[in-house]
């Protein structure tokens, strides 16, 4: 089983057998594994809630990434 991180929030992703596609627990985001293993993310429409963004600016916060955390936290600003 390999391991990979969520291009959106930075969290791990198992990946079991041959799968092509794989989605973070997380933040929802689905993400396709290339042949060499790079994970290219596919954002979509509906990824951008609230809920998803807040998820997001948590984990940051839990890794002590400040600055990631506040983009985060500024775009839930900008939807409300």
């Amino acid at each position: 089983m390999a391991v990979f991180r969520c291009k959106m929030c930075g969290a791990g992703i198992n990946a079991k057998g041959n799968e092509s596609v794989i989605e973070c627990e997380y933040c929802n985001t689905r993400q396709t594994l290339s042949d060499t293993g790079n994970i290219m993310t596919e954002i979509f429409s509906g990824s951008q809630s609230i809920g998803i963004l807040l998820k997001r600016a948590f984990i940051f916060l839990r890794d002590r990434n400040w600055y990631k955390a506040d983009e985060y936290c500024e775009k839930v600003l900008d939807k409300s």
